[in-house]
């Protein structure tokens, strides 16, 4: 398989491999000097440690440059609520942006470096960037699109492609920021996980057993092995591109067909 190198999740920042995913897309070098003069250094956030929690006041968002976020709420009831994970390159709190509070807890899922920009520069930049402005407005497109493809996995699978589906885009979003696809550390509970995709830690834990007895894929402690990437995405009800010929790879998981 391509990329079966395992990988950390650590980016240098001054000279980030993320940059066609986070803040600087689509930018020019000298609009990406300007962007760097606004970014600020963020005190290291460990394992269990909040970024930020529901009702304070939104002044800024982040660009996770290692580690492991999770988004979450509690119901009236005491029951958590995971919205969404963030890996490496992602920008947690963009609610900052048009809501005065932060809508939700940000919680480090292991020990996580950031960058921090606050939300009065970077309205002040982008009046002057355009580039910049639809950069902003572009990862606010994309938090919709996966809180409603996190929607439609909930509403109309089973647990079974819930949890491939799950593992599938984890491994595409790992592939999309260069880094392997087929094997990757992921610091998750599986407790978060079933608390994620609506499933218990009981029913997460009998079908991962089965992927693993089937040869599809294996996840032990933090480490997460596609052995078979195309049987995953199958499972997960994703759509393949056109089929790469025997000897070439494959358009979607990279992999060598034949």
């Amino acid at each position: 398989m391509a990329g079966s190198k395992p990988h950390a999740l650590q980016v240098t920042c001054a000279n980030c491999g993320l940059q066609r995913i986070c803040f600087p897309r689509g930018l020019t070098q000298q609009e990406i000097i300007r962007l760097d003069a606004i970014l600020q250094s963020q005190p290291v956030v460990g394992k269990g440690e909040a970024l930020f929690k529901q009702g304070e006041a939104a002044k800024a968002i982040f660009a996770l440059k290692s580690g492991v976020v999770k988004l979450c709420r509690y119901d009236r009831s005491g029951n958590e609520i995971i919205h969404t994970f963030y890996l490496p390159g992602d920008v947690i709190g963009l609610e900052a942006l048009d809501q005065p509070v932060y809508q939700y807890d940000a919680i480090a899922l292991d020990r996580c470096n950031l960058c921090r920009v606050e939300v009065a520069d970077l309205d002040r930049l982008a009046q002057q960037m355009p580039n910049l402005n639809r950069q902003v407005l572009q990862m606010m497109r994309r938090e919709l699109e996966l809180e409603r493809a996190h929607f439609e996995n909930v509403s109309s699978r089973s647990a079974d492609q819930r949890l491939a589906h799950f593992v599938w885009h984890i491994a595409e979003r790992f592939r999309d920021r260069g880094y392997a696809m087929d094997t990757f550390q992921l610091p998750i509970l599986h407790r978060d996980i079933a608390t994620h995709l609506g499933l218990t830690p009981e029913t997460v834990s009998r079908i991962l057993r089965k992927f693993h007895q089937q040869g599809i894929l294996t996840w032990q402690r933090k480490q997460v092995t596609l052995h078979d990437p195309c049987a995953v995405r199958e499972l997960a009800g994703v759509e393949a591109p056109d089929e790469a010929g025997e000897g070439e790879v494959c358009p979607v998981c990279q992999a060598h067909v034949g």
